[in-house]
């Protein structure tokens, strides 16, 4: 801060972290922890970006012996929880539930009829969790699942179509998501939803291939990945 325009210090700097497998992964608010799949085991674990050291948070035999394995997670906005996607043994997936020293390990929403519910965002309150719901029958729903009994609410139900990214407002009161508002075309739109259900508008509407709408801190602004 206070560098001239072109001395050290000044503008956006990139900097290595960590040099890991690819996968999904999330990161703390504090920017300390990262939350990832070790594919080695499949175990969820969390890597120390400050040490570099890493742990299991779940604790299984390697993948190929009981075919169980994390896939996504985000940390809860206290970051003492991670609530993660698991692949059982009985071959569905369920939402999950650990804390980050490795206690209380819960299943949270289990729905063999919801196919793979993926956590995106933990409401500002951490009562809800903001989820996507691939159901079996190929149709697609956004939902907020409840921390306390993992009931669900389903905010809005799409076709076989994906959405293209999804945020949560920092109050908690608005999705913004990706759409392709055309069947025979990739070109995502922008949408925002309220989560009382009350309403819905689009937000983007362009030829271009529009996804992954993010909230500015300030609530303000949306920021999004475009083609055009």
């Amino acid at each position: 801060p206070g560098a001239a325009a072109g001395e050290p210090g000044s503008g956006m700097v990139a900097r290595r972290v960590w040099a890991g497998p690819e996968g999904a992964s999330a990161l703390s608010s504090d920017g300390r922890y990262l939350s990832h799949v070790d594919w080695s085991t499949g175990n969820l674990a969390l890597r120390d970006l400050v040490t570099g050291e890493a742990r299991p948070l779940t604790h299984k035999s390697s993948g190929q012996e009981s075919g169980e394995f994390a896939v996504s997670s985000v940390f809860s906005p206290d970051d003492r929880q991670v609530v993660y996607t698991w692949y059982s043994k009985d071959q569905s997936y369920d939402l999950r539930l650990i804390g980050l020293d490795g206690s209380a390990p819960r299943i949270l929403y289990r729905n063999e009829e919801a196919g793979y519910p993926e956590p995106r965002a933990w409401s500002p309150d951490g009562k809800y969790i903001l989820a996507t719901f691939s159901r079996n029958d190929r149709t697609n729903q956004i939902g907020l699942v409840a921390v306390a009994d993992g009931s669900v609410r389903i905010l809005k139900t799409l076709d076989w179509r994906y959405p293209g990214g999804i945020s949560l407002f920092s109050d908690g009161r608005y999705v913004v998501y990706g759409f392709a508002p055309q069947e025979d075309s990739n070109a995502h739109d922008i949408f925002v939803l309220s989560t009382d259900g009350s309403r819905e508008i689009p937000l983007v509407q362009h030829p271009a291939n529009d996804v992954r709408p993010i909230w500015a801190p300030d609530g303000n602004r949306i920021v999004f990945a475009s083609d055009r």
